[in-house]
């Protein structure tokens, strides 16, 4: 029986030892690809999570400006609201019957001394 040359046998040590290698390194490539796939899949869920979250905070934020509005269209008193620069964003139908105002689109963005200005 003939084994070959030495030569021969030297080869395939060699090409037995970068198998042993190559099936080191797919096993640490085999660890590392589970290790990501776990770090996108919570990914995944955290951002699943955090859009479930901001639909809720959305939602309840309706419904707080629902309610607010409702208060404000029914409340007897008269409440004004002005943006930064004095103009009106809002007021109350008692405001605009004592201002003697038909309509709200009237003033709607008008700074309060130029709707209240002495002529």
């Amino acid at each position: 029986m003939n084994r070959g040359t030495p030569e021969d046998y030297e080869e395939e040590i060699r090409a037995s030892d970068a198998f042993k290698k190559l099936q080191l390194e797919n096993k640490k490539l085999t660890r590392e690809l589970k290790a990501s796939n776990g770090i996108i899949s919570r990914m995944k869920m955290q951002a699943t999570i955090d859009g479930n979250v901001n639909r809720l905070i959305e939602r309840e934020k309706i419904k707080q400006e629902r309610y607010l509005n409702l208060l404000l269209q029914h409340s007897p008193d008269i409440i004004i609201i002005l943006d930064e620069q004095g103009r009106f964003v809002y007021c109350t139908k008692s405001f605009l019957r004592k201002s003697n105002i038909q309509d709200f689109a009237l003033i709607r963005g008008v700074s309060f001394s130029d709707v209240f200005a002495l002529t």
